[in-house]
């Protein structure tokens, strides 16, 4: 699921949902949730737990300040693509390629050009080489918290509350960590528990001593019901990463 919001006027919202809708369907590894913020002047992001990763946002319109919107989009710690929208070309300056937006629009366009960008995109994350899904949904509440699958360094039950600490960021969410743990370590061999309430992922793991495992951003106690698991798996990563290097 790729959550995408729009902050655009009503008639650019209408035909930028349709053409979404239509694209969808071209491409079913690739859902999307829209949500749609006609009008809206800004937005702060870092109060929404439930953050896009795409952004069309329509520039020129005065009741849609769009660029505090890309601002705010911009300074997000994760991944994220940002597209401009304009009926009108001499708004789409020079000065807006600071916000580093992945393409831009003028208004009316068509449903090629718009898709051609979409699956161009799609094609980007695809690159990357992802595990079996193009990014991990998390669903707490009504909303999905989503993030790179290899960006997951750990993840920690505090409370009613779920830590996923990532390279980029930290995304707390609601939910059941046994959930997760069934989620991740389905699209991944890599992620282990380490104790009830932790699951981390052997690619970000530096040393365990004792009963102390380290990733590159936290410590966490390894249990002694799951110490002999994390010991064996991590010595196996640690051949088969051995034996990669040997390869090469």
């Amino acid at each position: 699921m790729i959550n995408i919001s729009l902050f655009c006027s009503s008639s650019v919202s209408d035909w930028i949902e349709s053409c979404l809708a239509k694209a969808m369907e071209e491409m079913t590894y690739a859902p999307f949730k829209v949500e749609r913020f006609d009008n809206t002047r800004s937005i702060d992001f870092s109060k929404n737990s439930d953050r896009p990763m795409v952004c069309f946002v329509e520039i020129g319109d005065p009741s849609i300040d769009g660029e505090a919107i890309a601002e705010s989009f911009k300074k997000m710690d994760s991944f994220h693509f940002l597209f401009f929208v304009s009926k009108n070309r001499s708004t789409l300056s020079e000065r807006l390629f600071h916000y580093h937006p992945f393409d831009f629009f003028y208004f009316p366009f068509s449903y090629e050009v718009f898709a051609s960008a979409i699956k161009e995109m799609v094609r980007y994350l695809s690159f990357l080489n992802w595990k079996d899904a193009i990014v991990y949904s998390f669903k707490s509440g009504s909303k999905y918290l989503q993030m790179l699958l290899e960006d997951i360094v750990s993840v920690e039950k505090s409370g009613h509350h779920i830590i996923f600490h990532t390279l980029r960021s930290d995304i707390v969410g609601r939910g059941r960590i046994s959930d997760v743990e069934e989620a991740l370590t389905h699209l991944s061999p890599y992620f282990i528990k380490c104790n009830k309430g932790t699951l981390v992922n052997l690619q970000y793991v530096t040393m365990i001593q004792g009963s102390t495992l380290n990733t590159n951003k936290t410590s966490f106690s390894i249990s002694r019901n799951e110490k002999k698991k994390v010991l064996d798996a991590y010595n196996k990563y640690q051949l088969e990463k051995t034996s990669k290097v040997n390869s090469l």
